[in-house]
């Protein structure tokens, strides 16, 4: 603190000469120092600030640290992993699978015809905040989700969408849409079919309805147009980290389709997991089961178990052979 009311050789606070009410920097109320045995020094501070810049100023970055580190705690504590998210499917197939981002107009003065770039949106996470007990209340639909008015959401933690295991380096995301922002991000993506541009494909469009998965940029699934059955059929995976991903984005950042034209379609997804012999991904599907994926299954295996209709006829055993299914309280 420097020179002032509060500072060294200022006034200590209200009532004293030089006392300003309309300041906004702290009054330094009180130092204390203790020592103990341990060899330890405690240093307290106290500081009176100004109600106003309390709330203002002082509130909210103290809210926002206690719930990074709360955040942080979580994700430590090991509480969440892919059984946690399996809620998601229960409540879903009654309430039906959100689209993939959220319905947004245009913010321009000239119409877009499609709506706002689904890059712009909120992310299907938002609509799905509810199903995992958090508060619904999060996220302004009308504006980007980049827009100042989301950044606090943007910047909150979702435990339930971070893998423990993974780089504590990826438990956070930055994006060039928000710059100088630490972002909350998510380790999980909802899959939309096979093919890079699968998210944008056309309900409508017969040449694409045997590639789609179960939810897309601008469209989602009923139960009932999961014809190859909700258990066989992959809703979410764990992608691999090195991409960051803001829970809060829509676009590319939460919604993937399988890339089939270079190398294998997993390679997006596979990482070492503690426990696993081979390294690969796990899976949620629709019906809220858990399988854990191999690096080497079987492309065609893998790419049926990504269309929600494409009418593969992958027998049980083969599908539980390729792609094991995880006892539920098992860790990941």
């Amino acid at each position: 603190l420097g020179p002032g009311p509060g500072g060294p050789g200022g006034p200590g606070g209200e009532g004293q000469p030089g006392f300003d009410p309309n300041q906004q920097y702290p009054l330094l109320s009180h130092i204390d120092l203790d020592s103990s045995s341990n060899g330890s020094v405690t240093i307290t501070v106290d500081i009176t600030w100004k109600t106003e810049t309390f709330n203002t100023v002082v509130y909210p970055w103290l809210r926002h640290q206690s719930d990074g580190l709360k955040g942080k705690l979580e994700v430590y504590s090991d509480v969440y992993n892919v059984q946690t998210l399996s809620k998601i499917p229960e409540r879903a197939e009654k309430e039906g699978f959100p689209r993939g981002t959220v319905d947004r107009a245009s913010d321009s003065r000239l119409p877009l015809p499609d709506g706002a770039p689904p890059d712009t949106r909120l992310s299907l996470f938002v609509d799905l905040l509810p199903y995992l007990g958090r508060d619904p209340r999060v996220g302004d639909r009308n504006v980007a989700w980049f827009n100042t008015r989301n950044m606090d959401a943007a910047e909150m933690w979702v435990p339930e969408l971070l893998v423990p295991s993974y780089p504590a380096s990826s438990w956070r995301a930055q994006s060039p849409f928000a710059q100088g922002r630490s972002l909350g991000a998510t380790h999980y993506v909802a899959i939309a079919g096979v093919g890079v541009r699968a998210a944008r494909y056309n309900p409508d469009n017969k040449a694409e309805v045997k590639l789609m998965g179960m939810t897309g940029y601008d469209w989602k699934s009923t139960p009932d147009e999961v014809k190859d059955g909700l258990s066989n059929t992959i809703y979410m995976m764990q992608a691999a980290p090195g991409v960051p991903r803001p829970w809060i984005a829509g676009g590319g950042s939460t919604v993937v389709g399988l890339n089939t034209s270079s190398g294998h379609p997993m390679d997006q997804f596979t990482y070492k997991h503690p426990g696993q012999a081979k390294p690969g991904s796990y899976a949620l599907m629709g019906d809220g089961s858990v399988r854990f994926i191999p690096a080497d299954i079987d492309p065609e295996i893998f790419k049926g178990m990504a269309t929600r209709a494409g009418d593969e006829k992958i027998p049980e055993e083969k599908l539980n052979g390729a792609a094991p299914l995880i006892p539920a309280g098992k860790k990941d």
